[in-house]
């Protein structure tokens, strides 16, 4: 199973192997701060949520389609995060 966590949230008993899914790290956070096992940024959307979001919340159906359609190309990726899942059992993505 995969948990789904903002990276400003601390890591808990149980949570596994962490996986960093993001292209920008919350500046008021320190990165020695938050454990991070690996990190998958080009899982991330190319255009983040806040920008995003910034003029057009009303629009996440359309963000979401625009990310799966990103993700097609990531297929190895996709494969290697599946396999970890296996591996590790518990897995979070940040």
């Amino acid at each position: 199973m995969i948990k789904i966590k903002q990276v400003t949230q601390l890591a808990e008993k149980g949570e596994g192997f962490r996986i960093l899914v993001d292209r920008t790290w919350p500046p008021q956070l320190p990165k020695e701060s938050i454990k991070i096992d690996c990190g998958y940024e080009d899982l991330a959307p190319n255009e983040g949520p806040d920008i995003w979001f910034s003029k057009k919340r009303q629009k996440w159906d359309e963000f979401k389609e625009k990310h799966h359609q990103e993700l097609k190309d990531k297929k190895k990726l996709i494969d290697h995060v599946k396999f970890l899942e296996r591996v590790k059992k518990n897995l979070t993505g940040v």
